[in-house]
């Protein structure tokens, strides 16, 4: 059996009919003006029932294409924040810490879903696949909100503090070789540097057994590019060569650092 559709009244700036739940949060954003219920155009029709959009050519549902508008092709929209009271700490989700046990609404609606999965209102999205230009947007906003937020990266986060084997042991090496100026753990953008000179702008990796996977290969390739393109040098050594041949990795370090030193002279 359906769930009873939930009782609305009308706002009394812009005439939508608001479920009694949302009413005052609605009217506190409200100016006045239906951001969604746009003069929809018959023209926008397609064959296939959907509308397209006169700026972009992506099609909607009908009750979908007047949001897009708004919220894609005018600055009003464009300047429209979301989660403004989520993040300023004014607004919280009302189902937070909620379950159908517990709460007769998430029941109600639980319920709803189910239905609509059984009786094919409600289509799963299993396997659904945004496209080039969509994980290219995602990962652009990802990208800006982590150097404005760097506590925020995962690998920050959830990355060990403790020590490893190869990194004090590289550590105590040069520490007995007098070799002076660096930072371990040092940070930079969104990364983490294992060992930085910052004097000489130097990256020294420590590189586990992890990092031969192609899928770290691609992170490290990138880090690099981005620490290159800051002004900075990368050298990379493995946890084998750490372990097995230290020496002539200390050397190998020596004349990096006399290099950069007399690159920075001339």
């Amino acid at each position: 059996m359906p769930a009873k559709p939930r009782p609305r009244k009308p706002c009394i700036k812009c005439g939508r009919l608001i479920t009694n739940s949302n009413y005052d949060r609605h009217l506190r954003a409200c100016g006045g003006r239906d951001k969604t219920l746009r003069k929809i155009k018959a023209e926008w029709k397609q064959s296939n029932g959907k509308y397209k959009c006169p700026h972009c050519d992506k099609e909607f549902t009908k009750a979908g294409i007047g949001g897009h508008i708004w919220r894609m092709h005018t600055e009003e929209g464009k300047s429209f924040d979301p989660s403004f009271g989520y993040r300023k700490g004014t607004r919280s989700a009302w189902n937070k810490g909620l379950t159908e046990h517990i709460d007769t609404r998430v029941k109600r609606n639980a319920i709803t879903i189910r239905e609509g999965y059984e009786n094919g209102t409600i289509k799963r999205r299993k396997g659904f696949k945004h496209s080039k230009e969509t994980k290219k947007k995602i990962s652009d906003w990802q990208l800006k909100f982590l150097e404005k937020n760097p506590d925020q990266v995962l690998y920050r986060k959830f990355h060990s503090s403790k020590e490893s084997y190869p990194e004090k042991r590289f550590r105590k090496s040069l520490e007995k070789a007098g070799i002076q100026g660096w930072i371990y753990r040092y940070p930079a953008g969104i990364y983490e540097y294992d060992f930085a000179f910052p004097e000489l702008k130097l990256d020294v990796e420590i590189d586990g057994s992890t990092h031969l996977k192609p899928e770290v290969k691609k992170k490290d390739i990138r880090r690099d590019a981005w620490s290159r393109s800051q002004g900075w040098s990368v050298a990379r050594f493995t946890a084998r060569e750490i372990k097995t041949n230290l020496q002539d990795v200390i050397i190998k370090l020596e004349k990096k650092i006399e290099e950069l030193k007399n690159s920075s002279v001339v």
